[in-house]
């Protein structure tokens, strides 16, 4: 699976008792940086926080460092949000693309992301 260079929105949280949509006027996203960048990077935004973290892939499984952000205040929602994105990344575990998506499971579930078209100058929505 190829993921460098692509970028992606959160779509929802699930787990085996519930399926929380992700805030939409304040999306997370996830973008992997292209080969030629800065190699098994990641950065995004949390809905609040801009955030960045060295990754692996091999195979399906996935291992994210430690989360670096920035430390904004929000409304209780997107703070909610980032807490729960936040924590869903660093336990990492697998992923696989399915039906266009991108699906991350991580220690009590799974995030599941949709594709994000790259602006005129090559970057992803912030």
């Amino acid at each position: 699976m190829k993921l460098a260079g692509s970028a992606w929105m959160l779509v929802s949280f699930e787990t085996d008792t519930e399926k929380i949509p992700a805030v939409i006027e304040a999306p997370a996203t996830l973008t992997f940086s292209a080969e030629d960048e800065q190699t098994h990077r990641l950065s995004g935004s949390g809905g609040c926080n801009r955030y960045f973290a060295s990754y692996t892939l091999a195979g399906d499984r996935l291992s994210i460092g430690p989360l670096g952000s920035t430390r904004m205040m929000c409304g209780s929602n997107r703070m909610a949000q980032e807490d729960r994105f936040f924590q869903a990344l660093s336990t990492a575990e697998r992923c696989e693309q399915s039906n266009g998506e991108l699906l991350i499971a991580f220690s009590g579930g799974m995030l599941r992301f949709m594709p994000v078209t790259k602006q005129a100058d090559g970057s992803a929505p912030r």
